[in-house]
């Protein structure tokens, strides 16, 4: 009908089955509501990856707070020595110290591969070039990335002066040797997994380079990439671990005193 109330066309209406009605309506329907789950299931992952994220959160400050535990029992230890009121219930506490430290950072070694894949996945994937994307999910993972390697350097430091107090104390020279190896190849898996970092940021670095032309917006974002990278590096070096340590004791030297008839033996430390 046109505005004045006439006829200005006719439709050719069809025999529609009612079957197929039906199923267009069902399919609509089937689609809206898939559309709905899809909405809800993001909805509840969003919310589970903040759980994982608060439950990781709470895990790191745990393993930060067995860390700095150990030191302080170590610098305990250290006062006994020097006042020799050591007795079993000190070496029982420290060689229960050393074994919870050394589960740990074993832990820890397993955890820092984490980051080392997301910056290969990272590395990888194809670069359509979304700047703010691509380079929050890399400083994402550096940082990730540095909270175990804070955590990996505290627990070596750690383990290293526990076996210098255990030495102290008199454990067997076998023993500690066996500690020492154990030690130093912890510490050596560790720098491989740090230096395998280093050189994937390196290569996400040159990644960016070859591909995309020297615009002004790209060099930003190379300068970017840069920076973090330079910091990274910096950040590992002042962290350096030695890779051949030795719980080395310096012997105690003997003199002979004599005083008048009087023969005395002292010992230097």
């Amino acid at each position: 009908m046109d505005g004045k109330n006439a006829i200005k066309a006719q439709a050719n209406l069809k025999q529609v089955n009612p079957l197929q009605v039906r199923r267009i309506a069902l399919d609509l329907a089937t689609t809206v509501v898939a559309q709905e789950h899809l909405r809800e299931i993001k909805q509840a992952l969003d919310k589970i990856e903040t759980i994982v994220s608060k439950l990781i959160t709470m895990k790191l400050n745990e393993y930060h707070g067995q860390a700095r535990s150990s030191f302080n029992y170590l610098d305990r230890v250290y006062v006994f020595l020097k006042t020799d009121t050591v007795d079993s219930k000190i070496t029982h506490q420290l060689e229960n110290n050393y074994k919870t430290d050394i589960d740990t950072v074993y832990a820890l070694l397993k955890h820092i591969d984490g980051p080392l894949k997301k910056l290969y996945d990272l590395k990888k994937r194809a670069l359509v070039f979304k700047e703010a994307t691509k380079i929050k999910e890399m400083k994402d993972v550096i940082g990730e990335f540095q909270e175990y390697e804070e955590l990996v350097y505290m627990f070596l430091l750690s383990l290293q002066g526990e076996i210098h107090a255990m030495r102290l104390l008199g454990d067997p020279e076998e023993t500690i040797e066996q500690a020492t190896k154990q030690v130093n190849a912890i510490s050596q898996e560790f720098e491989a997994k740090r230096q395998s970092f280093h050189q994937g940021l390196q290569s996400f670095e040159q990644e960016f380079k070859v591909r995309f032309a020297l615009a002004s917006r790209e060099r930003k974002q190379i300068q970017l990439i840069a920076s973090e990278h330079a910091a990274v590096k910096d950040r590992s070096a002042a962290r350096t671990i030695n890779l051949d340590f030795k719980a080395e004791v310096e012997p105690r030297k003997l003199f002979l005193v004599s005083d008048g008839d009087d023969v005395k033996v002292v010992a230097n430390r």
